[in-house]
């Protein structure tokens, strides 16, 4: 790249400055607006930790439980006028791009990475467990079930990512609050896909009292929803256990076996 190299990261990540391009990849842009709320968990990805002159960066990747260095080169696939086809930092960080190219070179093309699910991509980004969790869990219409794991997820410090119904581009979930009787889930709405509820900045359902209990953080991004209003929204959730997980595993072969008369049979 010419001229000041950009940095694959800033002094932070901003999640709310992460956008999407051309290729409609909502799983893993799914997957990194969850993310981007833990960036140390993006930057432990990257291998190579700033752009160097040979132009080349590596970063790790996970596929079927096994972790693998990818490589790709720092060029990033334009519009004729310059503007990046994919994801992309409002900062002009690299990550994004980056760790898009990564999963398409892990994938075997773009139109493969653009295929993968929300739960596919938080597992191929962190190695972690993922949970996929039904909106429809619990016990009446304000699911005591989804409120739970939701409550019990976000108190651990994982990511939660929101699907909407019928597809596209979900949202992080960032954190829950109870008050005057209302359950309320807080998203960053990076993508401006979330359909606003009765919560909306200004509703007046904001009342004084509430507002001091909530705090809510319009400014940064948030939207406020009802757990109901949660649950018409998105189909399912996806948990990712961003523990200190430590893998173990044996690497083997199938070897074919050899009866005792000397032949091969076909089965391994």
């Amino acid at each position: 790249m010419g001229g000041e190299s950009p940095a694959f990261f800033g002094d932070e990540v901003d999640p709310q400055g992460l956008r999407g391009g051309r290729l409609v990849a909502n799983g893993p842009l799914t997957a990194m607006a969850c993310l981007a709320e833990h960036s140390r968990v993006l930057s432990r990805l990257f291998v190579t930790r700033s752009p160097n002159a040979k132009g080349f960066v590596r970063m790790k990747m996970q596929r079927l439980g096994v972790w693998s260095e990818v490589e790709v080169d720092d060029f990033v696939p334009c519009a004729p006028k310059g503007e990046p086809l994919g994801m992309r930092a409002e900062d002009g960080t690299l990550w994004p791009s980056m760790l898009e190219k990564g999963l398409a070179k892990t994938c075997g093309s773009y139109v493969g990475m653009c295929r993968l699910g929300v739960g596919e991509t938080l597992q191929m980004l962190t190695g972690c467990p993922v949970e996929e969790v039904g909106t429809s869990e619990g016990e009446g219409s304000l699911g005591e079930g989804l409120w739970a794991k939701m409550k019990a997820a976000v108190g651990r410090g994982w990511g939660v990512a929101a699907e909407p119904r019928g597809g596209g581009t979900g949202a992080a979930v960032l954190r829950l609050a109870e008050a005057e009787g209302h359950r309320l889930v807080a998203l960053r709405d990076v993508f401006g896909t979330v359909v606003e509820g009765g919560w909306a900045e200004g509703s007046p359902q904001w009342t004084k009292s509430m507002r001091a209990a909530v705090a809510p953080q319009f400014e940064g991004g948030e939207v406020w929803l009802e757990l109901s209003e949660l649950v018409a929204w998105a189909g399912r959730l996806w948990v990712v256990k961003l523990w200190k997980w430590q893998q173990a595993g044996l690497r083997g072969r199938m070897v074919r076996a050899v009866d005792q008369g000397g032949s091969r049979p076909s089965a391994f």
